[in-house]
Parts: C-alpha cells; sequence; structure tokens
C-alpha cells in the first residue's frame, strides 16, 4: 500500500518547558523552577510562541495547501502539540490525536536545569549521546531508536491509510528527528552527523515536508516519499532546497566500508 503524496510535520510552538531551559543556559533557573513537577505532556505553549506558530500557519497556506487542504490532520497528544495544530488553523481541519507522536522521555534530564553544574555531573551521559544520538538512553528516558517503532506502527496502522492524499503532522522536536531516521532511510551514522549540524536544527515551528510528487517534473509521481525540505517561517521563509531521498540497498564491499571508520578496540 503506497504512501500519501505529501506529509508535512511540523515542530510544536515554544512551549513553558523550552523558555525555562534557554533561560536556564543564560544563567537564569528561575523559570525552571516555576515549572514544578508538572509532567512534560502538560506544558503549554507560551504566549510569545503564537506570532512565530501564525507566520508558520501563513507559510503552509501558501506554498504548500494553495486554497486547498490537508486530508487528514494529526497531532501528538501532549498539551503544546494540540495547542499549536489549533493555532495554525489550518483549512477543515479534524483533528485526530495519536499517542505514537508524542515526545521520547527524557527521564532524570528534566529535572535539573541545565547548569554548569547540570554538565559536569551528566558529563558521561551526554558523551554516549555524541558518539550514538539513535540508540543513547537519558537515565530514565527512552531512545529515539524506541521511537521509531512508534513512527512504524504509526506509518502502518495510519499513513498508509492516506495513499495519494496529504497529511499534516503537529509534534515535537525529536519525534520529527525519528520521522527523517525513517523517511530517509538513514545510517545511525548519518543520523549522528544530521543531529549534531546546526544548520539542520528543528527549531519551534519548523516543518518538514515530504513528498512523491517530483519537485523537477511535473505530473510525476514517485512510488515512495522521494523528496524532502524543510523550513522554520519565523526565521526565514525560504526553504531548503528539495533533497532527494531513497530506499538504500547495500552491497557486501558497502557494509563492510561502512564499518570502517568504526576501528576495533581489540586487535585480536
Amino acid at each position: 500500500m503506497a504512501m500519501p503524496n505529501d506529509v508535512v510535520i511540523g515542530r510544536h510552538m515554544e512551549s513553558e518547558a523550552n523558555f525555562a531551559f534557554r533561560q536556564a543556559e543564560e544563567g537564569n533557573s528561575e523559570f525552571y523552577k516555576r515549572l514544578g513537577n508538572r509532567p512534560d505532556a502538560l506544558h503549554r505553549g507560551t504566549r510569545r510562541g503564537v506570532e512565530p506558530i501564525k507566520l508558520t500557519s501563513t507559510w503552509i497556506k501558501e506554498h504548500i495547501l494553495q486554497g486547498g487542504s490537508f486530508d487528514a490532520h494529526f497531532t501528538s497528544d501532549f498539551v503544546r502539540a494540540r495547542e499549536t495544530a489549533a493555532l495554525l488553523d489550518l483549512p477543515q481541519a479534524r483533528w485526530e490525536l495519536s499517542s505514537f507522536l508524542c515526545e521520547r522521555d527524557w527521564g532524570d534530564l528534566v529535572r535539573e536545569p541545565p547548569t554548569a553544574e547540570r554538565l559536569r555531573f551528566y558529563k558521561e551521559t551526554f558523551e554516549r549521546q555524541a558518539n550514538d544520538p539513535l540508540h543513547w538512553r537519558p537515565e530514565g528516558g527512552h531512545t529515539l531508536a524506541e521511537g521509531a517503532q512508534r513512527i512504524y506502527l504509526f506509518i502502518i496502522e495510519r499513513l498508509r491509510s492516506y495513499a495519494g492524499k496529504r497529511v499534516y503532522i503537529s509534534s515535537h522536536g525529536d519525534i520529527a528527528w525519528v520521522f527523517r531516521y525513517v523517511f530517509e532511510w538513514l545510517t545511525p551514522e548519518q543520523l549522528r552527523a544530521l543531529y549534531f549540524c546546526a544548520g539542520n536544527k528543528i527549531n519551534n515551528g519548523t516543518l518538514l515536508h515530504y513528498t512523491r510528487r517530483n519537485p523537477h517534473k511535473e505530473g510525476e509521481i514517485a512510488e515512495h516519499l522521494g523528496w524532502m525540505r524543510m523550513v522554520t517561517p519565523w526565521i526565514s521563509k525560504e526553504p531548503t532546497e528539495w533533497r532527494e531521498i531513497g530506499r538504500k540497498l547495500w552491497t557486501n564491499e558497502e557494509l563492510l566500508a561502512s564499518v570502517e571508520d568504526t576501528p576495533r578496540l581489540l586487535d585480536v
């Protein structure tokens, strides 16, 4: 069964936790303390996060919908994603809530503000993340690889029901990375290179647009999602260039070459 012709994944608006985290990075932990023990799923968006989402909404309507509408609308059941979905004010929207799309659990890392002391305390944890963000597990939390299992189920259970249609998904930063891993057939090493590159940052309000429609040849529809671009309209209205993606099958020689950058620790 084929995929939708277009899948657009949007990260939610700035949340209370996002704001408090950034303030703590700059030395002011007061806002982080005020979050108290509220569960991550219940953080609202900030009032200052509304205007950027309006710009995202305008960009979607002008550059993707062009007078039309999406055929299906999905949102994470976390509060901030639902709030963002509503504020996008997409025409004829009827939102389906899905726990498949909720953010990863960051475990113990959310209990303390991002101070220098926190960085020192979790030094080994962050080193493991830098080496392998796909399989790294924050203490008490979940890996991106586990998120990929949820997304595979979401694709099978819901996305494939909309073959040839247009779908919008309101979700979270690291789940957007999971979609990149799955849709773009990335290796763990490729994901690591992209994840830590500033030019690929998935900001609040960033959109990932995947399509089966060949952007260089009108009327041509690929069997799978074959191209992607991304844009953060409140930063720049210009999206990245369309990048062709596709499933790669590896020869024996290519598989061996792909592991050569990982040195053996035991020369036996």
